[in-house]
């Protein structure tokens, strides 16, 4: 008897291919969406890791000055801000020698020029016009809202915010290592020296505000906030702060390492 029909070709049918196709297509995007999310994030949590790192370092420097304070003198007795402000002054003992001494450090936040090899790094994405610094977000959970110490800075056109420590130490001061110290002065962030802070955090300010106990002397806190930049470029805000009491009940007083 003769076949009506022959036996069928074994192989892969056109449409078969293109169907194959269109899935690994699929797959190869769903990948190359799933991969670019996953380097933004870790881009971003590397940047906010480096970030806490460096406002920790600034903080560890003004617990130190508060813990060196003269439990005697009346700067330590009164608030370093009567109300928020964006600069205070610490009295702390240094060693001068086999003998110890007072120095001044004081704190503020300035507004610095944006250096001309960085200027493509401050523009919002968005509105192509430079970051705002000093405005207040409509959205309180916002994590690009500028804190109340970067609103406070008052930066904004071509200028950042920076905080800036100066020591008024005597002559012959073993002076304290702050972080980016040069000479008497250390910044935060400095985006023209060549660090790590410089690729991360691109404006930080400090601000403190003082607190009057119902039945004790009250505290002192400081605040910092920095701003950096994620992998689309939008700016993103940290905040840590720590709080010092200032009455002393057992009136030990610290002294200062050689």
């Amino acid at each position: 008897m003769k076949k009506v029909f022959g036996e069928r070709e074994s192989g892969t049918s056109l449409m078969e291919l293109i169907i194959a196709v269109g899935i690994m297509g699929i797959i190869a995007l769903g990948a190359a969406t799933f991969f670019k999310r996953m380097e933004s994030s870790d881009y971003e949590a590397r940047a906010k890791t480096a970030t806490i790192s460096e406002i920790s370092l600034v903080l560890n420097s003004i617990e130190r000055d508060f813990k060196l304070r003269d439990i005697d003198a009346q700067t330590t007795k009164d608030p370093i801000c009567s109300s928020r402000c964006k600069a205070f002054s610490i009295e702390r003992n240094v060693r001068v020698g086999a003998g110890e001494s007072k120095m001044t450090v004081r704190y503020n936040t300035i507004c610095a020029s944006i250096p001309s090899n960085m200027s493509t790094k401050f523009k919002d994405p968005m509105t192509t016009n430079n970051f705002n610094f000093t405005a207040a977000a409509s959205n309180s959970t916002d994590v690009s809202a500028p804190g109340a110490c970067l609103q406070m800075s008052g930066c904004k056109g071509d200028t950042y915010p920076q905080v800036q420590v100066d020591l008024v130490a005597p002559g012959g001061a073993n002076l304290p290592n702050y972080p980016r110290l040069e000479g008497t002065r250390a910044l935060f962030p400095n985006l023209k020296a060549k660090t790590s802070a410089a690729s991360t955090v691109i404006g930080a300010a400090i601000c403190a505000e003082s607190k009057m106990g119902a039945t004790s002397i009250g505290s002192d806190r400081v605040t910092i906030e920095a701003a950096f930049i994620n992998a689309q470029g939008k700016l993103r805000v940290e905040k840590r702060e720590i709080s010092i009491p200032r009455s002393n009940v057992a009136k030990i007083q610290i002294l200062p390492a050689n």
